[in-house]
């Protein structure tokens, strides 16, 4: 089944750093994420702010989504369980 993302659903967690989102698997709720690294880069690229990880999410969130798709397809997740994008996965976004 493929994955279903939450319009709009987005936080970020500055303890870990990192863009949270869910989505969802038929029932089941896959938590995702993109580094604060990955976002900075991706902001320099694209002339965004660095400073608001959110806004980087909101611009490029497509991107990021496929690639969260992607690696839950693969069933590459951190050991929690948590599908991260990280700065190799964006590249030259």
């Amino acid at each position: 089944m493929p994955l279903k993302f939450t319009p709009g659903r987005a936080v970020y967690d500055p303890d870990r750093r990192m863009v949270l989102f869910l989505t969802r698997d038929d029932n089941m709720v896959v938590r995702c994420a993109v580094t604060g690294r990955a976002l900075a880069a991706a902001a320099a690229l694209h002339s965004l702010d660095k400073d608001k990880p959110l806004v980087v999410y909101r611009s490029l969130k497509v991107r990021i989504q496929a690639i969260a798709r992607e690696k839950y397809r693969k069933r590459l997740r951190d050991e929690d369980g948590l599908v991260v994008v990280r700065r190799k996965d964006l590249g030259a976004v």
